[in-house]
Parts: C-alpha cells; sequence; structure tokens
C-alpha cells in the first residue's frame, strides 16, 4: 500500500473538524470514568436517530495522532 504524502505514514487522507459535540460528549466520558492522560475515543454518527455512539477508547496514542503535529496541535 503506497503512502501519500510520503511523511504522512499509514495516512493518507484526513480532514481535521472542530465539532463541539464530540468534544462535550468525550470530556463527559474522561471525567466520568475519573480518567487523567491522553486517550483515543472513537464515534460513529448514527443517520437513523441523529447520535453519536462511541466505538472505543484507547489509553494511547494511536495513528491517526500523526497528522496533529503538522496542524500545529501539540499535545
Amino acid at each position: 500500500m503506497g503512502k501519500y504524502p510520503n511523511k504522512m505514514g499509514r495516512i493518507t487522507n484526513v480532514r481535521l473538524i472542530d465539532n463541539s459535540i464530540l468534544k462535550r460528549l468525550g470530556e463527559n466520558i474522561v471525567r466520568e470514568i475519573d480518567y487523567v492522560g491522553i486517550t483515543d475515543i472513537q464515534f460513529i454518527y448514527d443517520e437513523h436517530n441523529g447520535t453519536y455512539k462511541v466505538i472505543e477508547m484507547n489509553p494511547r496514542i494511536w495513528c491517526s495522532h500523526e497528522t496533529l503535529p503538522m496542524n500545529d496541535i501539540n499535545l
């Protein structure tokens, strides 16, 4: 599998968006479980009822975090 651009690693097409609903949901999740630290919470949008559902939460950095420094986001 090819990579383009080469410095993107495993990711070939990424679009970063500011979604206040997902941000609030993620903050509520980590607050409820009293979690402190980096985590990757994946959501899916349910078109049938217009809500987001949690797929999984991983307390580590995933490959998608490679794009953050490229977009001036410093964790």
